[in-house]
């Protein structure tokens, strides 16, 4: 996480369980399926902060975070609300991506 001011706090009704939304220099970010939430509307965050925790939120029973990023300038009538595919904008030892996406089976 960049640098950024939290702007939203809630719950989803659709699912997503409760979210923190974070505005940056370069865009937004919201994770999602949030257990418990350390941070206030506001605030002023930076990476060395923790937001809150992941746990077993929304609809499902098992721990998981879902994290959804908008790049500026954002534009919301792009499908997504706005939102784009994170991984070209992590670097690539900070996730795990699963086999069944890196070891496709074959027909």
């Amino acid at each position: 996480m960049h640098a950024g001011i939290v702007t939203a706090i809630g719950t989803d009704p659709a699912g997503a369980g409760d979210f923190v939304t974070i505005d940056h220099s370069w865009g937004q970010s919201t994770y999602t399926n949030v257990e418990f939430i350390s941070v206030i509307a506001g605030e002023q965050v930076d990476r060395t902060l923790p937001i809150g925790a992941s746990g077993p939120a929304g609809l499902r029973p098992s721990p998981h975070l879902g994290l959804g990023i908008r790049i500026k300038p954002i534009a919301t009538d792009n499908g997504w609300d706005g939102y784009t595919d994170p991984l070209p904008y992590l670097p690539p030892s900070s996730y795990i991506l699963p086999t069944y996406i890196t070891q496709p089976s074959q027909p």
